[in-house]
């Protein structure tokens, strides 16, 4: 089941590269092969999921719902109801905008202590973000090609479920787990916490030389301090004479 989604992830991807390279036609003359590639790939993410382990409950309901709704939308493309450039840019624009903005509150935003697969998915969630939000106000700005935003989306699109294909994990017979299974496993908690302790030496560091200048800031400040009092003993002594 994985390889099937990671070929139908790759034929999605090739879909969004079809449409950046022919962003010239109007949007109903690839219609078609973008409603094949949301129904296939939308199909194939349900039946990936069915044997897919470990999810939480209100994970596997999202992923589910984000199926069912690329199969929707695949089936309106089919059945020539998104036709329309506005429509299905404004289409596009909701569904990256709410999968960029979902994606950047799940990433880990302390960019130094991120692995480079946690930097690249926050990357990647960042792009849809702002891809979202920018075909919104499209015709008031560069007013680039609907084809050519939708085919820049569905690239996206494409390498997200290429990534969930890929460390999604699956439900295993009963003969095939053990050692090697809590060995993989027992790697990838070391590989977290080395990057949690990464990232405690360095905020820890950072801390240590705020102390540092803050103390210097204070001996300065009682440098000065000093230096005013004897300023003024020495003024009120010369009063005095």
């Amino acid at each position: 089941m994985r390889l099937i989604m990671m070929l139908a992830s790759l034929f999605m991807l090739g879909t969004g590269t079809f449409c950046i390279a022919n962003s010239s036609v109007a949007i109903g003359s690839v219609a078609f092969i973008i409603g094949i590639s949301f129904c296939i790939v939308g199909a194939c993410e349900l039946l990936m999921l069915r044997g897919a382990d470990k999810l939480s409950t209100n994970l596997e309901k999202e992923y589910l719902t984000q199926s069912v709704i690329m199969i929707i939308v695949g089936i309106a493309f089919l059945s020539g109801q998104l036709v329309d450039d506005i429509g299905v840019k404004m289409l596009f624009a909701l569904l990256m905008s709410y999968e960029g903005a979902r994606s950047v509150a799940e990433a880990r935003l302390v960019i130094r202590g991120n692995s480079r697969e946690e930097n690249t998915y926050l990357v990647i969630a960042i792009f849809n973000l702002a891809i979202g939000v920018y075909m919104f106000f499209d015709s008031m700005l560069f007013n680039i090609q609907t084809l050519a935003l939708v085919g820049a989306s569905i690239l996206l699109m494409a390498i997200r479920k290429f990534r969930l294909s890929i460390e999604i994990e699956y439900k295993k017979p009963a003969f095939l787990s053990g050692n090697q299974e809590k060995l993989r496993e027992a790697e990838m908690e070391e590989k977290k916490a080395m990057a949690r302790a990464k990232a405690a030496i360095r905020e820890s560091k950072d801390i240590q030389r705020r102390i540092s200048r803050i103390k210097k800031d204070i001996e300065n400040e009682r440098r000065v301090e000093a230096s005013a009092q004897i300023a003024r003993h020495e003024a009120s002594s010369e009063d005095r004479k």
